[in-house]
């Protein structure tokens, strides 16, 4: 009872050395990054420019069949019809063949998820994509390039990421929108988003401290043995706003 791993996460990260904003493109280069208060929210963000940039009466999002709720959550909020695609057997990829019965000309947006870091075969599936016309977003939430690799493993139109809890680089909250493309990169700028909630460094300060002891297989059992926090399990929230995260 008193000595429980946690399920995923590592700790925040404090640092006396500062980073400009152009320290911090490099990471992303060649893609440029919008931040938003949640990777679910980024996720509605990319849904958003998938939508305007293939306008269709009945517009469709494909994703897995297995995967975060926030996904649908997502397109609920952009208000397109989510489409389920299931893997192939014993492999952690959207199935080839089901996703091209699916896809068609109400189709926007190919959703791929880097599941636990697994990449996608989007070699794959951008011919589908290119097919209907439909962007490729790659869900990149748990799938983060290490010291020895280079951001140039992402390969879609856009490309998602998330900070929140248990992510592989953790701010306890918060998300991004990666774009290459001019015109993309347009009309993802013209996405209103509302204020969000400002973070004292006091405030966020402790409340890293108190996560990152948390974390310890000695302590981890404290916060699992709390109902009220709901950690492991699976529930949808709704989506309300898109909001800019706090600088």
């Amino acid at each position: 009872m008193f000595y429980c791993l946690p399920p995923a996460g590592n700790t925040v990260q404090w640092s006396s050395a500062s980073a400009s904003e152009e320290t911090v493109r490099a990471v992303f280069s060649p893609y440029s990054p919008f931040y938003y208060q949640s990777g679910t929210a980024a996720l509605a963000a990319a849904l958003l420019v998938a939508k305007a940039s293939k306008p269709v009466l009945n517009p469709e999002v494909i994703f897995p069949a297995y995967g975060c709720p926030d996904l649908i959550s997502a397109a609920v909020y952009a208000g397109l019809q989510p489409v389920l695609v299931d893997f192939e057997a014993d492999r952690p990829w959207l199935a080839i063949d089901n996703l091209q019965s699916q896809v068609n000309q109400n189709t926007v947006a190919i959703v791929a998820v880097n599941l636990l870091g697994i990449s996608e075969r989007f070699d794959e599936l951008r011919p589908v994509a290119d097919r209907v016309g439909a962007l490729l977003i790659e869900d990149s939430a748990q799938a983060f390039p290490g010291k020895h690799e280079s951001s140039c493993i992402w390969k879609g139109d856009l490309v998602v990421l998330s900070f929140g809890r248990g992510k592989p680089v953790s701010l306890l909250g918060g998300g991004a929108v990666l774009v290459k493309d001019r015109a993309l990169e347009q009309q993802l700028a013209a996405i209103e988003t509302t204020r969000y909630e400002k973070v004292t460094v006091s405030g966020f300060r402790l409340k890293t401290a108190l996560y990152n002891a948390l974390l310890n297989p000695r302590l981890y059992w404290l916060p699992a043995s709390l109902p009220f926090l709901h950690l492991g399990e699976t529930r949808y929230h709704p989506l309300h706003a898109v909001s800019a995260i706090d600088q």
